[in-house]
């Protein structure tokens, strides 16, 4: 689950006082002048930083089939089909089901399964229509500004593989909706398969170097954009952040240990219990301001999802601990799964807080 940008985004308010009454009306002058100067380039700043978080955004909304966002300030509409989101997982879900135990597709259970080979297609696939319509929607956020060459090169080649999955998705299916499958008695099916593993297995490749752009760009804003929050005061708004740094570089280092046949040896638990100890504190702190409407709203976070993502913490920060107490048993594997997936939930949670 990928962090959104920070979507209120503060600029820096410049406090100008002139407490000596000696000084000279010029040198008064000029101090007023440089303090404007230096205000308006931070405003500049902080509205560049702006630009691109939102684009940012939009490009992530995209990235996981979810295109309200883009729609509507793209086109201040939403009307693209339900078919379309979600619809690599309904492509891969499909796949899976008719995979022998190397992960190749078994063209003899398709032939004798009828009801799973119909039934998941109808209704799932998009039409050639609403991919062109979604296609259209990729064109506009590249043209919007700012220019992000390699992120706006990432999405481009990801929205042309989801099209020619979409496309892929559909002929297979009307082959089977238009009963075609019936006159060639199944002939056509392992070149339409072959076609639509092939898409799908391409869409995931331009998807990891839409992530790993999208990555780059976030570290490249996030730092400046969590140093403006705190500077500004707004230290729950703040804690909301840090608790997710603090808990992405813990289940980071978990999972780099892990992945090493299972082997924790290495795996320094000195670095990781005070961190644990420090997001038990955040965490602690965030669920006492639960229900303080007017506080979360000043804090500029929103207040219908801040006490459901505050509720989500004690599970991850438990969980955590849970990894670490079953370090050197057979839980393990399943215990790493299980805090990757309360992560993956808890920033969920986060993205609607901070939305």
């Amino acid at each position: 689950m990928q962090k959104k940008f920070l979507t209120i985004f503060i600029a820096g308010l410049l406090m100008i006082g002139c407490n000596d009454q000696s000084e000279s009306k010029t040198a008064q002058s000029t101090t007023v002048s440089e303090a404007k100067t230096s205000e308006k380039t931070s405003e500049n700043t902080s509205q560049q930083i702006a630009a691109k978080a939102n684009k940012g955004n939009l490009w992530l909304s995209v990235f996981n089939t979810n295109f309200t966002l883009a729609e509507q300030q793209l086109t201040n509409r939403v009307s693209l089909p339900s078919t379309l989101i979600n619809l690599d997982k309904e492509v891969d879900r499909y796949l899976k089901q008719f995979q022998d135990k190397n992960g190749n597709i078994d063209y003899n259970r398709i032939k004798n399964d009828p009801i799973k080979r119909i039934g998941l297609f109808v209704g799932s696939n998009p039409s050639p229509e609403d991919l062109d319509d979604y296609k259209q929607l990729i064109n506009k956020l590249i043209a919007i500004k700012p220019e992000l060459p390699e992120l706006d090169n990432a999405g481009k080649v990801l929205g042309d593989k989801f099209v020619e999955l979409g496309l892929a998705y559909d002929k297979a299916a009307k082959y089977y909706t238009t009963n075609e499958y019936k006159l060639d008695e199944l002939a056509k099916l392992p070149e339409l398969f072959n076609n639509l593993e092939n898409a799908y297995n391409q869409y995931i490749e331009a998807e990891d170097i839409a992530f790993i752009a999208y990555d780059k760009l976030y570290k490249e804003i996030h730092a400046f954009q969590k140093a403006e929050i705190k500077n500004q005061g707004l230290m729950l708004h703040y804690n909301c952040i840090e608790f997710i740094d603090i808990s992405e570089e813990v289940v980071a280092l978990i999972n780099r240990n892990f992945a090493e046949n299972n082997d924790f040896k290495n795996l320094d638990k000195s670095i990781i219990e005070p961190k644990i100890e420090q997001l038990e504190s955040i965490a602690n702190e965030l669920i006492a301001n639960k229900g303080k409407t007017d506080l979360i709203k000043k804090q500029a976070l929103n207040n219908i999802y801040y006490d459901k993502f505050a509720d989500t913490l004690p599970q991850l920060v438990n969980q955590m601990k849970v990894v670490l107490k079953e370090l050197q048993t057979a839980k393990i594997e399943n215990e790493v799964k299980s805090l990757n997936g309360t992560l993956d939930h808890v920033i969920d949670r986060y993205n609607s807080v901070i939305n």
